[in-house]
């Protein structure tokens, strides 16, 4: 094998990655005039040294820094993120990642770099069923999906399981979670309404003529954001 200094935000030097010569199509990380870029297992360049940082491609795409600003690029060097992030997580195989602002709010890209998340939230949390995300901003929550948010963080609590959980799905569809607002709760849906529920029963029940968007609800309420 062969070791290729890999450098890391914080430490250039920081890391080693072991490279098998087997592999010709190996994008290896290369060091020339304080700028990094990438050449085949021979020396051959791929991607001229420009860069201030370089991961190993994960893939087709790998992620760099350029500037104090980190972004991702393909095999062919094209940006298809901007150079905008203070940070972007490791994608690995997965479809998605998480991006950071310079004030540490967390965002998501698609591994094609569409950024389907803007980075403006305290906090995000992931539930792999269904690809469920949580976004949490100022002590409130709300729900999106890996392709975007379908709730701002307006509700005090969102419950992903619990109790009737299962015949909330039989009996709404496109039903993703038990959601609190304002000291009531709702069932929320995938495309951003709500609904009452009925309690009175066995087994809780939608009360399907209660259905309104969450847009409707804010104004009904005379929500106001502190």
């Amino acid at each position: 094998g062969m070791l290729i200094p890999l450098m890391a935000a914080g430490d250039r030097y920081s890391h080693i990655k072991k490279i098998s010569l087997a592999d010709k199509l190996s994008y290896v990380p290369f060091y020339e005039k304080k700028e990094w870029g990438y050449t085949d297992m021979d020396g051959n360049i791929l991607i001229e040294a420009r860069y201030d940082s370089v991961s190993l491609f994960e893939g087709d795409i790998a992620r760099v820094n350029l500037n104090g600003k980190w972004g991702v690029i393909d095999r062919t060097g094209k940006e298809i993120t901007p150079f905008k992030y203070s940070r972007i997580n490791p994608i690995g195989s997965n479809i998605y990642t998480s991006v950071f602002s310079e004030e540490n709010k967390e965002g998501l890209i698609l591994r094609d770099g569409t950024e389907t998340i803007e980075p403006i939230y305290d906090k995000i949390e992931f539930h792999f069923e269904d690809e469920l995300v949580l976004i949490y901003q100022e002590g409130n929550q709300g729900i999106a999906n890996i392709y975007g948010v379908i709730y701002p963080p307006i509700f005090n609590q969102v419950l992903t399981y619990g109790k009737f959980e299962d015949h909330l799905k039989k009996e709404l569809l496109r039903y993703i979670a038990k959601v609190s607002f304002r000291g009531e709760l709702f069932a929320a849906d995938a495309d951003g309404y709500l609904y009452n529920i009925d309690y009175g029963t066995l087994e809780d029940r939608v009360i399907l003529d209660s259905k309104i968007h969450y847009t409707e609800l804010l104004k009904k309420t005379d929500y106001i954001e502190d």
